[in-house]
């Protein structure tokens, strides 16, 4: 849920109900893509059905593209040096995130683009060349992490209203909560910060995945599915199948996740 909060995965091509009988299909609405361009893919999308991804210009350049609900296109470009877009969120308010890339992978620079289109730079921490943003929340509080530098990559939260970056720790953060409670993760380590920057060590150990705006973290621990409290007390949410891990938590507090049998074969899981 909020590991892109206010963005769900999507295609470029979006479905229209037919006001018509419940037995004719949907209608598919192409999107479109830039002028000239043959190509382009959706990739999160806002409760208002506008549409952040990738659209292919003219001389066959991947470009980050911003649907309205009426389906205008706006193209995104990458901030100045940089190559490419990596579509992240797209908030209700139409504010897209995400990063500016070299186009040979060394170098990414977490990337706002507001109403008009303009390429904002989320900057790193002082020390750090660097940055990369995951989510953001309903506040327009942003996490990621920057890296680069010699010492080990730190979680990161951008207030975009008010143009600040905080460091958290070491990691690298990937989900945030609209109270501000982050998630991170990193060589094998996972840490979850309260809404205050506080660390919370999480009972037993574990791999977290997805938090709501109460702080229920879910993952896994050991080998089982799992969630922990804003304290960061431990359930166990099933030991019945050999492994099984809780991967998405809703609003109403439903967990979704995977149980395997030890077979190999995975089933989705509520």
């Amino acid at each position: 849920m909020f590991r892109g909060v206010l963005a769900t995965a999507a295609v470029a091509m979006v479905l229209t109900a037919v006001p018509a009988g419940a037995d004719e299909p949907v209608v598919p609405v192409d999107l479109g893509t830039l002028p000239g361009g043959l190509n382009s893919y959706g990739n999160v999308v806002s409760n208002d059905g506008s549409v952040f991804g990738t659209a292919v210009d003219k001389a066959n350049n991947p470009r980050g593209a911003r649907w309205d609900a009426a389906g205008r296109i706006t193209e995104l470009l990458p901030q100045p040096g940089y190559d490419t877009v990596d579509p992240v969120a797209l908030t209700d308010d139409g504010v897209a995130l995400g990063n500016s890339m070299k186009a040979d992978g060394s170098g990414w620079r977490a990337t706002l683009w507001g109403a008009a289109g303009v390429p904002v730079d989320l900057p790193p921490v002082p020390g750090y060349p660097s940055s990369r943003v995951a989510a953001i929340n309903a506040h327009g509080v942003a996490v990621g992490y920057s890296y680069g530098a010699s010492a080990p990559d730190t979680a990161v939260k951008w207030d975009t209203t008010r143009g600040t970056v905080t460091a958290l720790g070491d990691g690298r953060g990937f989900a945030i909560n609209d109270a501000g409670a982050v998630l991170s993760a990193y060589e094998g380590e996972s840490k979850y910060w309260d809404p205050a920057g506080n660390l919370v060590p999480l009972e037993g150990g574990g791999t977290p995945a997805d938090l709501d705006n109460a702080g229920t973290v879910v993952g896994s621990s050991g080998s089982h599915a799992a969630k922990w409290d804003a304290a960061g007390h431990l359930t166990v949410l099933d030991t019945t199948w050999k492994f099984s891990t809780a991967e998405q938590i809703g609003e109403d507090g439903t967990i979704y996740g995977t149980v395997e049998a030890g077979d190999g074969t995975k089933q989705l899981a509520r």
